[in-house]
């Protein structure tokens, strides 16, 4: 019956690890978001306020295109850690 408890210690170590990387890699992708979405936020304002080169705008396209990407990647992960819980 010891080794039944103690393999279910390692098992729950393992968990914790496991969920301490994943927050890890959660609170990362959060921030990198976040970032992206207030240069975003910056360069939207810039473009609103006065005549920008294209060049800008296209800067804006690029940045607004990976911070979707980003953002549809993270929605994805959550997606697919909720069904692995289930």
């Amino acid at each position: 019956m010891e080794e039944s408890s103690s393999s279910f210690k390692l098992s729950g170590k393992k968990k914790k690890s496991e969920l301490a990387k994943l927050q890890k890699e959660h609170d990362e992708k959060m921030a990198t978001i976040n970032e992206l979405e207030k240069k975003r936020e910056k360069m939207k304002l810039q473009l609103a306020n006065k005549e920008t080169s294209e060049e800008k705008k296209e800067a804006f396209r690029i940045l607004t295109e990976k911070y979707q990407s980003m953002k549809d990647e993270y929605d994805s992960l959550l997606g697919e850690k909720s069904k692995g819980k289930e």
